[in-house]
């Protein structure tokens, strides 16, 4: 019987890790002329503390034209290392490893400018960018091993025990170990013995050296098993570890649409091809799959986002505490942007750069002028529930109200639709801890303002309401809360947006197609489609709308009063009559009207109730009201 589990410790190399989990690469943002700032060594300082065994901290830049972003730690150059010396240690000293992965992109822009040409092992054009790169010559592949021993030295005066070197997701040592990026068996057989002098130079310096490794997409520069197996062979007498991962650049980073970890039934395979330790990477965010992970083969499970919304989620899950994990729900919206650094939707304590807490202000009708020993929340949103918890934790006496008769507002809405149940993972988590805290929930009842004047703060948290659609016309909620099989018989649907290219609509058209509607035209005043959801969810609703008949018209709106119910062309005013179809318009949210407290209890407004916007708003309001009562002494 198979008794590994994730609280077994795991020998990597000389060193001995405390448990199976690895904080897997990923970086703030938060750079000072290249170097760590006193920021990004407090939030890597928390997942160390947190529980992580193994901490490779991402994105260092190689040279000026390795990676193309200003806020890139700059490992190539000496000014870096003091910081980059006092983060390993603050690593260090809570008992995690840290190692330091080292990218250069090769033939990859990242979509930004550069003052340098783009080379790779081949000319073979990235299928993301507008032109080929230049063959990299004897010369560049010199230059390429001497910028890897540069970082090395730095990371080893940095007091890193090991580097990561980064062959995945298409980059530049990635292209180099696939054959179809590099062409020839003989090229191919070139660039293989170039990285295995980088890692043999390493290693020869004391570093341990792990390979981050990209498995399928064999047509771009992926690897499949048996390349990977023949790759490991030419490197795995060097290696510390092998890290497999999935997808290419602009798509790897999968959305709430993954349900399952992608490498979870390929571990088998891969723990055959692989003879080193192993730490398998992407979409693990539950502990079931994790412990199916360590039981099919993988010494260690590879997280970022996951610890990004909760630093403690290792030192949770082997106190068997897993209703606490503030879950990632994989929405993208803010890991991904690094605007203006490393946020978290889900994750109020997370703050930009430079900030001390992630800004957000109740709008405060009543000022509190005595002790909130008792608070009336009305609305069981995400702002109400978290203002909820935090008010509980403190010993405070809550009670939230809602008209509905569940909690999540429309955010339960929004998670019951197709490819978006990551949020019910948030949900669940607020659900558990009002249990936990034993707040007093009344769904299903309205309240009027004389009905909570007894207490000492009120929160108003009412959420928000889609404006009614035009005659003869749904808006969004509407055909949401209609469901699919209102639609079951519908042989095409028009769903007109915004402009603004967000989620709702989005939902709409892929509801409508899991109904079998065979055609929906999808119409919007902007030229572009999506433009406000994050890119690599972008990357992949196109690939879940492929072939599925969808019809989409740019800069086109609906107009219902000349020519009766049409579309209209915005560049050349043309109409297109819509009989007998249904329409769903995509309409203006707006917050609910508040309820008039009579005079006595502070008064505070959060989240859409205030002005619609983002989960992460609203989360952020609900801590920051809780924190705004809990300081009145």
């Amino acid at each position: 019987m198979n008794t590994r589990c994730l609280s077994d410790t795991v020998d990597l190399g000389e060193w001995r890790l405390r448990n199976r989990f690895a904080a897997t690469a990923h970086g703030t943002g938060a750079v000072v002329h290249g170097a760590p700032s006193d920021h990004d060594i407090r939030y890597w300082e928390g997942v160390a503390r947190g529980g992580a065994a193994l901490i490779v901290l991402g994105g260092g830049a190689l040279g000026p034209t390795g990676i193309r972003q200003a806020n890139r730690t700059e490992v190539w150059r000496a000014e870096a290392v003091p910081a980059m010396r006092d983060r390993a240690r603050a690593i260090s000293r809570h008992g995690a490893l840290p190692f330091l992965q080292l990218t250069d992109l090769g033939r990859e822009t990242l979509g930004t400018e550069t003052f340098y040409a783009t080379r790779s092992s081949s000319d073979r054009r990235s299928p993301r960018e507008a032109v080929s790169p230049v063959p990299m010559s004897d010369s560049d592949l010199e230059d390429l091993i001497a910028s890897h021993l540069r970082a090395g030295r730095n990371a080893l005066a940095a007091e890193h025990v090991g580097v990561e070197l980064h062959a995945a997701h298409g980059y530049l040592l990635g292209q180099m170990l696939s054959p179809h990026v590099t062409g020839s068996a003989a090229r191919l057989s070139v660039m293989r013995s170039v990285v295995r002098q980088i890692v043999n130079e390493l290693r020869r310096m004391g570093l341990g050296v792990g390979i981050r490794l990209s498995v399928g997409d064999t047509s771009d520069s992926g690897l499949d098993i048996s390349m990977l197996g023949e790759t490991l062979d030419e490197l795995s007498d060097l290696l510390t570890y092998v890290n497999v991962t999935v997808g290419m650049r602009g798509a790897y980073v999968r959305d709430m649409s993954t349900e399952r970890p992608p490498l979870l039934d390929l571990i088998p395979l891969v723990r055959e091809a692989c003879p080193l330790p192993l730490i398998v990477s992407h979409a693990f965010r539950d502990r079931e799959d994790m412990e199916d992970a360590v039981v099919a083969g993988a010494d260690l499970v590879g997280l970022a986002r996951p610890l990004i919304a909760e630093p403690q989620l290792p030192n949770l899950l082997l106190a068997d505490r897993e209703d606490d994990v503030r879950p990632c729900v994989s929405c993208n919206e803010d890991c991904r942007s690094f605007l203006p650094s490393l946020l978290c939707s889900v994750n109020p304590d997370l703050a930009p750069f430079g900030e001390a807490a992630r800004p957000g202000s109740p709008w405060v009708i009543r000022p509190s002028t005595k002790p909130a020993r008792s608070v009336s929340i009305i609305g069981a949103g995400p702002a109400g529930l978290e203002a909820a918890i935090s008010l509980r934790s403190a010993g405070r006496d809550v009670t939230v109200y809602d008209a509905r008769d569940h909690i999540g507002g429309a955010l339960a809405m929004a998670a019951s639709v197709p490819h978006r149940a990551g949020w019910r993972r948030l949900l669940d988590y607020y659900r558990n801890q009002l249990e936990r805290l034993d707040v007093e929930v009344r769904l299903g009842q309205r309240v009027a303002g004389e009905d909570v004047a007894e207490a000492d703060a009120v929160i108003l948290a009412g959420g928000s309401e889609e404006a009614p659609a035009p005659p003869g016309c749904m808006n969004l909620t509407e055909a949401l809360l209609a469901g699919p099989e209102s639609f079951s018989n519908c042989p095409s649907v028009t769903v007109v947006d915004d402009g603004f290219g967000w989620w709702p609509s989005t939902n709409v058209v892929e509801m409508l197609f899991d109904a079998g509607v065979k055609q929906v035209t999808f119409a919007s005043p902007s030229t572009s489609f999506w433009a406000g959801i994050p890119a690599e969810s972008r990357v992949q609703l196109m690939s879940r709308l492929r072939g599925r008949g969808l019809r989409l018209l740019a800069a086109t709106t609906f107009v219902n009063e000349v020519t009766g119910a049409s579309l209209c062309n915005l560049l050349g005013a043309e109409f297109t009559p819509l009989d007998g179809e249904p329409v769903i318009v995509a309409s203006e949210r707006r917050s609910v009207p508040l309820i008039d407290v009579p005079s006595g209890p502070s008064v505070h407004v959060i989240g859409d109730a205030v002005q619609p916007r983002k989960v992460a708003h609203a989360i952020t309001e609900g801590r920051r009201a809780a924190e705004l009562l809990r300081a009145v002494k």
